[in-house]
């Protein structure tokens, strides 16, 4: 990560084995301790820490509103605006996915640009349909229309559901049905192996996910799933 670590706030990376001897090897000021473990300080925010989103999210919110003068919007801090002329420009964030919407090619380019001094090699895509956040979004200019697709997402989270569960899977035109919130006796109910444990939760939090961005019409029986 290209965020820079204040002064006042110490992330320290605990390195043991080859790996510390590598760093010794590269630094030979760089010595292990006692117990074999080598411990260094981060001048940049590096992925694994808490505070590393923090501090990325504070450093890209600098650039986009000082050196980029955007202004943030008042009721979502991760949405930043600027009018250029007759042009708008948009920019929202999700950690380092960013997404830039604006009329005139040559302005989007003038955003891509300090973003890439600022944090090297970026992957840039321009066009009319664009895969965000596992969300397919096709603009039809003409008709001034959006259409949003998550087939892709939901196909990959059936997929990983497993070919043991596929006699399991059935085809509804709801999943909130009247019974929805009746649950089962105690006696009754099936106890869940701890893989069919973590497989559940894992796909409840996927379907969550779905049904907050494209598909409200699950939410109510993925809500309740989330429940248990």
């Amino acid at each position: 990560m290209k965020a820079k670590v204040p002064d006042k706030l110490e992330l320290m990376v605990k390195m043991i084995g080859e790996l510390a001897q590598i760093m010794c090897d590269i630094d030979r000021s760089l010595k292990v301790n006692d117990e074999g473990i080598l411990y260094l300080k981060c001048v940049k925010a590096l992925y694994g820490h808490i505070e590393a989103a923090q501090l990325f999210y504070d450093d890209l919110n600098e650039k986009i509103q000082k050196d980029m003068n955007f202004r943030q919007n008042q009721y979502d801090s991760c949405v930043y605006y600027k009018k250029v002329g007759e042009n708008m420009i948009t920019i929202r964030i999700h950690i380092d996915n960013l997404k830039v919407s604006c009329k005139s090619k040559e302005l989007l380019e003038e955003v891509v640009e300090p973003l890439r001094k600022a944090y090297g090699e970026i992957t840039v895509h321009y066009g009319d349909e664009h895969d965000y956040l596992r969300m397919v979004l096709s603009y039809n200019t003409q008709q001034k229309t959006i259409t949003l697709n998550m087939k892709k997402y939901i196909e990959d989270t059936l997929d990983q559901f497993g070919e043991e569960n596929d006699d399991q899977i059935k085809i509804v035109k709801t999943p909130a049905n009247n019974n929805l919130i009746q649950t089962r006796k105690t006696t009754e109910s099936m106890v869940l192996t701890k893989h069919q444990s973590m497989q559940f939760h894992s796909n409840v939090a996927k379907m969550l996910f779905l049904a907050k961005r494209g598909r409200p019409d699950i939410l109510l029986a993925i809500s309740f799933l989330a429940t248990s």
